[in-house]
């Protein structure tokens, strides 16, 4: 059986870039990652009352794919405008808060402290990214000499509050 494909969508930060693929890692989809540009009159206003139409994007997107992700203000209208374009032939997925109507998504990932509520919303704690469990174990090392565990020598503590 062959891999889904996925297209991500963002704006080229390494914060939306590890997100996206991240969420394409571990649905293991065979994924190509494009940066997002919206035409210069359109980058003025929130996606909230912009046309879901593709004159307001710059990016010509022609590759076959199964599942769009998006991360990012800029990558809110290119994914609802490719799910209205090609249905139920895809998945559009969208990390955070997009800021218009969640119905607009099949899925939505939020971290748990934005509060989104619905059928189609899922939830994390903090941030999903790329790295996996056993990359973590392998390079558990890789700081410890440069972490310093006296007090005196911090500079500053984390609590726990309850």
């Amino acid at each position: 059986m062959t891999k889904l494909k996925g297209l991500l969508l963002t704006e080229g930060m390494h914060g939306m870039i590890s997100q996206v693929e991240g969420l394409a890692k571990a649905l293991d989809l065979d994924f190509i990652h494009e940066k997002i540009e919206l035409n210069n009159f359109w980058k003025l206003f929130p996606p909230k009352v912009t046309p879901v139409q593709d004159f307001v994007f710059k990016n010509k997107i022609n590759q076959q794919f199964d599942v769009v992700i998006s991360c990012g203000r800029k990558s809110v209208i290119p994914s609802i405008y490719l799910k209205k374009k090609f249905k139920n032939k895809i998945i559009n997925i969208h990390i955070q808060e997009p800021k218009v109507s969640l119905d607009n998504f099949d899925f939505v990932v939020a971290p748990e402290h934005d509060g989104l509520k619905g059928n189609n919303i899922l939830t994390s704690k903090g941030a999903v990214h790329y790295l996996t469990n056993d990359e973590l174990d392998q390079n558990e090392n890789y700081l410890k000499s440069r972490i310093n565990t006296k007090k005196e020598n911090c500079y500053f503590n984390i609590r726990r509050t309850n």
